[in-house]
C-alpha cells in the first residue's frame, strides 16, 4: 500500500491540524539498515500518513461486504 500511495498526490487542508501534519511530513523518515533504506517509515513521525494509508486501502480493497 505505501507504493500505492507514492504514486498519489497528497493535499493537506489547511485547519486546526495543519501545523502538525506539517511537522509530521517535514520529519518523515524511511528506515535504514547498514545505511540501506527499507520500504517501513519511522513510526514517531508517521501518525498522519497511517491515517491516509488506511483511508487508501479501504477505498482501493474490492471486497464486498453482506448485510443483513
Amino acid at each position: 500500500w505505501l507504493l500505492s500511495m507514492k504514486k498519489k498526490k497528497i493535499h493537506v487542508v489547511r485547519n486546526r491540524f495543519y501545523e502538525h501534519v506539517k511537522n509530521e511530513r517535514e520529519r518523515y523518515r524511511w528506515m535504514e539498515v547498514n545505511g540501506i533504506q527499507i520500504n517501513k517509515p519511522i513510526d514517531k513521525w508517521n501518525h498522519f500518513f497511517d491515517m491516509g494509508r488506511y483511508g487508501h486501502m479501504s477505498w482501493n480493497n474490492n471486497i464486498e461486504v453482506e448485510w443483513d
